[in-house]
């Protein structure tokens, strides 16, 4: 995108840093916000709206407008939005210096691979609190904006996350999580319903209502089966549900993870990995009951059963505190990696 390197909007200034995501339609500044003496650090994402319809416009712009009422420490902030001119429609975001979950999982995998070169195994006692604060905290933020109500209003904002994977959970070097990337999620508030998400994370139900293309609207227990998938992939370090080869049309697709879906069987994630802690294996089994009755029905439902373990002993009870996450990243990635934005490590090359 050739835009210049600043934005103005009702006298705050955004100067743009540098590109730190790009997408099909979309890049993401590393950014300082400059107004009335204040500097914050947040990312910016710049959408080119130029070869979108009017549905598709509408669609980006009511995301920014439900996140934008959401507040919670595990969902990431939306400070502003805006257009540039008739092009550009863009998105302050709260920064997290950190990664996806998606990429701690390949970077945990690629560590493994070489930890009879030269490294020094990663504790299991971390590896587990850490896995157990990565379930909890997003279990928190699913809770969260499944109940949230406009502050104003007390309207009920029934926000159904609708594409829970490792990639839209962002992990940063302080330890914080956070939920992302509300793109398709279903809200009544939304002026438009959409229908989709990530066929390897989608639970079999929401597979035959959008093959059958029935009117219904995703439930609680959708984002709960995309939980399972991603508490699964972070115990094992492997894909659960992946289409058998490159290029499939999409509803062939669908109906492929489907039936993969109908493999699944109780007691499968710690098959996959022995070493992984038994207590997050069943609650990921759980979550991935085929039939949505014998899922959990709510967050609070696993809350209440993480507390009981704490309770007894099974974890520590500061897995809520960002010490494991932040010990965690520590260990997976180097100090050039976490100092990746800083001039000092730009002026070593």
């Amino acid at each position: 995108m050739n835009l210049k390197n600043r934005i103005i909007q009702n006298n705050v200034e955004y100067e743009l840093i540098q590109v730190i995501g790009k997408g099909a339609f979309a890049d993401v500044h590393l950014a300082i916000r400059r107004g009335f003496g204040l500097d914050r650090y947040v990312a910016i994402k710049i959408i080119d709206m130029s070869m979108m319809g009017e549905k598709h416009r509408t669609v980006i712009m009511d995301e920014a407008k439900l996140v934008g009422k959401l507040s919670h420490p595990n969902i990431l902030h939306i400070y502003d939005c805006g257009m540039l001119g008739d092009q550009y429609f863009f998105i302050v975001l709260e920064l997290v210096n950190g990664f996806s979950l998606k990429d701690l999982i390949q970077e945990h995998t690629n560590k493994v691979m070489t930890i009879l070169k030269d490294h020094n195994p990663i504790p299991l006692s971390l590896m587990k609190n850490a896995a157990a604060s990565i379930l909890i905290n997003t279990t928190l933020g699913l809770n969260y904006i499944h109940k949230a109500e406009d502050l104003l209003t007390g309207k009920k904002m029934q926000v159904i996350h609708n594409d829970l994977k490792p990639g839209n959970i962002l992990i940063g070097f302080d330890g914080s999580l956070k939920v992302s990337d509300f793109g398709i999620s279903y809200s009544p508030l939304r002026s438009v319903k959409l229908k989709g998400g990530s066929p390897a994370y989608m639970a079999p139900e929401w597979i035959q209502s959008l093959l059958k293309k029935k009117k219904d609207r995703p439930k609680v227990t959708v984002d709960i089966f995309g939980l399972g998938v991603t508490l699964y992939e972070t115990l094992t370090d492997h894909r659960l549900f992946k289409a058998p080869r490159p290029g499939m049309e999409r509803n062939e697709m669908l109906t492929a993870i489907y039936e993969q879906i109908k493999e699944v069987r109780p007691g499968q994630t710690l098959k996959k990995n022995p070493a992984a802690d038994k207590n997050l294996c069943a609650i990921a089994d759980r979550c991935l009951e085929f039939n949505p009755a014998n899922r959990y029905q709510n967050c609070v439902e696993i809350i209440e059963e993480f507390d009981k373990a704490v309770e007894n002993g099974l974890y520590q009870p500061g897995c809520l505190d960002r010490r494991f996450l932040s010990e965690y990243m520590a260990s997976l990635y180097s100090e050039d990696q976490i100092h990746r934005y800083s001039a000092k490590r730009k002026n070593r090359k």
